[in-house]
């Protein structure tokens, strides 16, 4: 089969909140004007943790405005090639090249993800492109803290109620703790802090650790991105 007639993903399992592009359809959705893409090269039938990963990453889009996740399923196999061509476009020659994510913003521009392939990272450099990724697996009242504490000015009033709050109602939950230390390192360090120290984390990510201490991290990385993503509103209110 030639590369021109490779249809659809060829995934065994249709991803939630991914849609699946071709040689086909793939220039017709990112022609669309002011839509972005964040999409995935991968072989035909993908499975695994990063697998997984992708799977939760997906769903989380739905409410994003002028935004997509989607999918390439590629085999550049004799005789059984699909979307080769396609993936050939963006300098991925074989399968050893995959997975590989892009940030699309339209034919001719785009992004290479190479960050780990973890959900929480993913959504957080997301943020960073100006994707309004939304947060999740946070604390719903301290990331409304978050927001006041960056709109009030980095005040210590406000790191000293919120250290209070966590003691008070969220003792148990471990993430919670991370929002008075990312205060006050943003007091110490500058605004610049929440992006350059997820740039950190996502590095450390790629790399071989304790699953402790990967689950620490994850939490960590996941805080900062509300952080990241207050701090952005806060752009686009000035």
């Amino acid at each position: 089969m030639d590369g021109e007639g490779g249809g659809g993903s060829g995934a065994s399992d249709a991803v939630l909140g991914a849609i699946s592009l071709d040689n086909y359809t793939f220039d017709k959705w990112i022609n669309l004007e002011g839509y972005k893409f964040f999409v995935k090269f991968d072989v035909a039938y993908p499975y695994g943790e990063f697998q997984d990963e992708w799977v939760r990453l997906a769903p989380l889009a739905q409410n994003v405005s002028q935004f997509f996740i989607a999918e390439v399923g590629v085999e550049f196999d004799d005789g059984m090639e699909r979307n080769e061509k396609l993936a050939k476009r963006y300098n991925l020659l074989k399968t050893e090249d995959l997975p590989v994510m892009l940030l699309v913003n339209g034919p001719d521009d785009w992004i290479t993800y190479t960050g780990p392939n973890v959900t929480e990272a993913m959504t957080s450099w997301l943020r960073r492109q100006g994707v309004k990724m939304p947060s999740f697996g946070t604390i719903a009242d301290l990331d409304d803290e978050v927001v006041s504490f960056i709109k009030g000015g980095l005040t210590d009033a406000r790191v000293e109620a919120v250290q209070i709050l966590v003691d008070a109602k969220f003792a148990d939950e471990r993430k919670a703790a991370w929002y008075p230390k990312i205060m006050k390192k943003l007091q110490e360090k500058g605004k610049g802090y929440a992006e350059t120290e997820g740039a950190r984390l996502e590095k450390l990510l790629t790399g071989a650790m304790a699953d402790d201490k990967r689950a620490d991290l994850k939490e960590k990385l996941l805080i900062l991105g509300v952080f990241q993503e207050a701090l952005g509103k806060g752009k686009d209110e000035l």
